[in-house]
């Protein structure tokens, strides 16, 4: 069958059919249904060149990013990170959660359990909050701001 009535074939299936636009194999499933032999790249190339390809997306939108791609502030006690790890030990799995500070990589807190709980996660934040904005008798916050 000559591609110009292959296409016309093509074009049948897609206005024939429900919904807003139809793929390549689906209408390579529908032409052999109908009673016609072609490949399946045969089918994607004329609906490519024809433009008879299904709307696809676009992805996500390229908008401006969250930051500018630095995680080092100015100043110490701005950001700070946390994570953790789960090595092994006698006793089984434990889980060990520090704070760093992203200005000078500073350890501001550290804590290991035995489960890894978002409790747990938390100690090692509430460590680094006594031991930077607390005053030294404990009473008062002393935020640097």
């Amino acid at each position: 069958m000559p591609d110009e009535d292959l296409v016309g074939r093509i074009r049948a299936i897609i206005s024939a059919s429900p919904f807003h636009g139809e793929g390549h194999r689906k209408v390579w499933a529908r032409l052999r249904l109908a009673g016609v032999r072609t490949s399946r790249r045969r089918t994607l190339r004329l609906m490519r060149e024809n433009d008879l390809l299904a709307p696809s997306r676009t992805g996500a939108p390229k908008g401006p990013r969250k930051h500018d791609g630095t995680i080092i502030p100015d100043a110490i006690d701005v950001m700070w990170g946390t994570d953790m790890t789960s090595p092994w030990t006698r006793e089984g799995q434990a889980a060990v959660f520090i704070a760093i500070d992203h200005h000078g990589g500073e350890c501001t807190g550290i804590h290991a359990a035995r489960r890894g709980t978002r409790f747990e996660a938390l100690e090692p934040v509430r460590q680094g909050v006594r031991r930077c904005f607390v005053s030294a008798d404990g009473t008062r916050p002393c935020f640097p701001w």
